[in-house]
């Protein structure tokens, strides 16, 4: 029971890597030095990480709702709460560059 457990948290997590392992990266040579696209890269490469945390982060919460103990439900309320909030501003500081350059036509 443990092992199918512990399988099943294992392909949840690698969800977030499948998916960004379609994102298709423009070609490396002709822009590696453009701020813009080192930007984006680095953009697109910690949008990876958070959604991995929150991920993460939400499993977790989960499982201390299923505990049933009312310490670890209080904490696991906490976590989900944090980690909503988490996701909004992560949405929002991840769509700041694109809302910019809609606005000055780049």
């Amino acid at each position: 029971m443990r092992k199918r457990n512990f399988l099943f948290i294992g392909f949840l997590l690698a969800i977030p890597f499948a998916a960004a392992a379609a994102i298709p990266f423009p070609p490396l040579v002709p822009r590696i030095l453009d701020l813009s696209f080192i930007g984006l890269t680095l953009i697109n490469i910690v949008w990876v990480v958070f959604i991995t945390a929150s991920t993460i982060s939400f499993i977790y919460a989960g499982m201390l709702f299923l505990s049933g103990e009312p310490a670890k439900i209080s904490q696991a309320k906490k976590l989900l709460l944090w980690g909503i909030v988490g996701v909004i501003v992560g949405l929002l500081s991840a769509s700041i560059p694109f809302i910019i350059a809609n606005q000055f036509g780049g």
